[in-house]
């Protein structure tokens, strides 16, 4: 029996999708956008339409447009790059929904296994960004606060530091809580833990962000270690979730 055909993509707004166009390639002057212009301009308003969900894998995609899965990487990260000023959302939405899809509960079970076990001692855990423009813009968020990219050696897979998670959270303003308290947070999730006190004896009103940062790697990777809810652990940094 013959499999069923494939879905082809469907406009949900095929009317702002002509007006948007029109009204594109008429600003930046009749004929004057080059072939890959319009072919970039054209797959971003599909995106953005929803004709090609943004959440959607390039396999998906490249099964739905029938293009190989490298040329479809390809057109969603240039298409991003060439016509990005057309979306409405800011970057720290745009954050905040990358966010949203990396620390799922069952993203973080599997990130924690993927990560090997150095990595998970120093605090590390693994989480996939297979959007082009969505890797672009964490890798950027991890550099704006003065941290690496890490990579295994598929380039989607990045490696993150418990401490950079916060660092982006308090960089974005998502936390709105004092380093005492989002420790005191911390503690109430992970309990009595003897390898954490050291890290506890200052003061509420002398605990700093640099304290913070080490107690948060050293809680991250007895989180993993002991196979706790990491993404409760998170969450505190991240509320939106």
């Amino acid at each position: 029996m013959n499999d069923a055909p494939e879905k082809s993509a469907q406009l949900k707004d095929p009317a702002a999708f002509a007006q948007d166009f029109l009204k594109l390639t008429l600003t930046q002057g009749f004929q004057s956008l080059s072939k890959k212009d319009i072919e970039l301009l054209i797959f971003f308003l599909m995106e953005r339409d929803g004709a090609i969900p943004h959440s959607a894998s390039n396999y998906e995609v490249s099964t739905q447009l029938r293009l190989p899965i490298n040329r479809v990487k390809a057109l969603r990260r240039d298409s991003y790059q060439r016509w990005r000023p057309l979306l409405t959302e800011t970057r720290h939405q745009t954050i905040q929904r990358i966010c949203k899809i990396l620390f799922t509960t069952e993203n973080m079970k599997s990130g924690a296994i993927y990560a090997t076990e150095r990595r998970r001692e120093d605090g590390f855990i693994a989480v996939r960004i297979e959007h082009p423009a969505d890797l672009i813009e964490f890798e950027q968020a991890i550099i704006d606060v003065g941290d690496i990219p890490i990579y295994e050696r598929n380039r989607e897979v990045l490696i993150i530091q418990f401490e950079t998670i916060f660092k982006i959270a308090k960089e974005f303003d998502f936390i709105k809580n004092t380093p005492a308290e989002l420790r005191d947070e911390i503690k109430k999730i992970v309990g009595k833990d003897k390898n954490l006190e050291q890290y506890l004896t200052k003061p509420m009103e002398e605990f700093t962000w640099v304290d913070l940062r080490e107690f948060v790697n050293k809680a991250g990777s007895r989180f993993v270690a002991n196979s706790l809810n990491v993404r409760s652990f998170i969450k505190i940094a991240l509320p939106f979730l």
